[in-house]
């Protein structure tokens, strides 16, 4: 039986990204103050990039049974139940920093925990997409779902840059709960309808069946297994550039720059999102995402290589301009070769990949960039003499040099995934 849109489905959903728009921007400030606040205090990169490995195990770890849960449990329940969750873990930052006594490792344990309820509304949110508009109207849903993460690049950094410099961290987190907050009061006028189409046999299911399911789903469509390593490379190169500009910025300029780079930069997300809403997406998804793919790693080559902070901006605008056209397209394709009774499941094991490959970059850029790369480019390093006298010498030029690594590594990667993503839309048929 298809699944039957409701009447205004598209308002719904409006609503429900709009709430969720507004939560992403407090998030977006919470996690630039403490990433500033933990690197300024320590000096490590280690321990910045642990933050977000602390952010990323959950999704790893817990994904496939949350998409399984997801897909057999009232998407807008789980929604309004991990926004008020995620709500309550903020507040614990709030209360620890206001009796001055909150700690590193406090973070890591409250991310982490944050970092669940996150895993099961982006879950239930992701897989609403096709329950409340139709298909014709995937590409422009997708690329309004893009713009708020490009507002959640812009604002945040300057707004906390701000903050942080004048008032410090406490109210930067204040008005991240606060966004929560309007998240949940906007699902107060959501509706999302319930399956009316389940796989036969499913209600008596176990939920490690559910989970099999999904991956047996996949693997007789190894065109969508291939897409998901495709986007994972790009949630690796990701996680990558998120833990190492900020110290290469800092290692030139003062936090308030810092806060202009990303924000110049997620502009450019911003405006290629805009493109997508307007006109709703490209046809060809897969090879114009492809296209934008190899952009965003010439982008981190290049952005590596300089010690001009104008040059490294340009590069991070090319490089989160080519983001919504790699995941609103990839996104767009799962959404339009999936069932929507196997898309909580679906959409799970892709956040998996992409969190375990974004996990694996936490986990190694910070050490490899305080403990291998940074000491080759200073004075009298191994590398001063020859790789820095093109790329210089001093702080940032080890982590500038690892950058320059990443996106070789990217474009490579990609090149050698592209064969078996080639004819992706005309083999695998549509399934909503």
């Amino acid at each position: 039986m298809e699944q039957v849109l409701p009447k205004g489905g598209f308002l719904h959903f409006t609503l429900l990204w709009f709430g969720e728009m507004i939560s992403f921007m407090g998030s977006g400030l919470t996690g630039f103050a403490l990433g500033v606040w933990v690197y300024q205090n320590t000096g490590s990169v280690t321990e910045f990039s642990l933050i977000a490995l602390s952010a990323a195990l959950p999704g790893i770890v817990f994904s496939p049974i949350v998409g399984a849960l997801s897909d057999r449990w009232d998407r807008r329940l789980l929604i309004i139940v991990s926004d008020f969750g995620a709500c309550l873990g903020t507040l614990a930052i709030i209360l620890l920093l206001h009796n001055n006594v909150l700690k590193i490792w406090h973070i890591y344990i409250i991310m982490m925990i944050i970092s669940i309820f996150s895993t099961f509304r982006l879950s239930a949110y992701q897989a609403s997409f096709t329950m409340l508009i139709p298909k014709e109207q995937l590409g422009r849903a997708n690329g309004m779902d893009q713009i708020s993460v490009a507002i959640s690049q812009i604002l945040p950094p300057v707004v906390a840059g701000v903050l942080v410099g004048s008032v410090g961290i406490e109210p930067v987190i204040l008005i991240d709960f606060c966004t929560y907050i309007f998240a949940l009061a906007m699902l107060l006028f959501v509706r999302i309808p319930k399956l009316t189409e389940r796989p036969p046999g499913s209600d008596q299911s176990s939920l490690l069946n559910d989970v099999a399911n999904g991956w047996n789903y996949l693997t007789e469509r190894p065109g969508l297994l291939w897409l998901i390593f495709f986007v994972a490379i790009i949630y690796f190169a990701i996680a990558s550039l998120s833990v190492l500009i900020t110290p290469l910025i800092l290692s030139m300029a003062p936090v308030e720059t810092l806060g202009m780079v990303m924000s110049i930069g997620g502009s450019g997300m911003l405006i290629s999102s805009l493109l997508i809403s307007t006109w709703g997406g490209l046809k060809q998804d897969f090879r114009n995402a492809f296209i934008a793919s190899m952009i965003f790693g010439v982008s981190i080559l290049i952005g590596g290589s300089s010690t001009s902070v104008p040059t490294i901006t340009m590069m991070a605008f090319l490089a989160f301009f080519s983001l919504p056209f790699i995941i609103s397209g990839s996104r767009t394709i799962f959404q339009k070769k999936t069932l929507p009774s196997f898309q909580g499941r679906i959409f799970a094991v892709r956040r998996m990949f992409n969190w375990a490959a974004s996990g694996v970059a936490y986990f190694i850029s910070g050490p490899l960039a305080d403990y291998v790369f940074k000491p080759l480019l200073l004075p009298g390093g191994l590398l001063a003499n020859n790789v820095g006298t093109v790329i210089g010498i001093g702080q940032g030029r080890g982590i500038g040099l690892f950058m320059m690594i990443v996106g070789l590594i990217t474009i490579i990667a990609l090149i050698c995934v592209y064969p078996h993503l080639r004819f992706l839309e005309k083999k695998v048929p549509d399934a909503c």
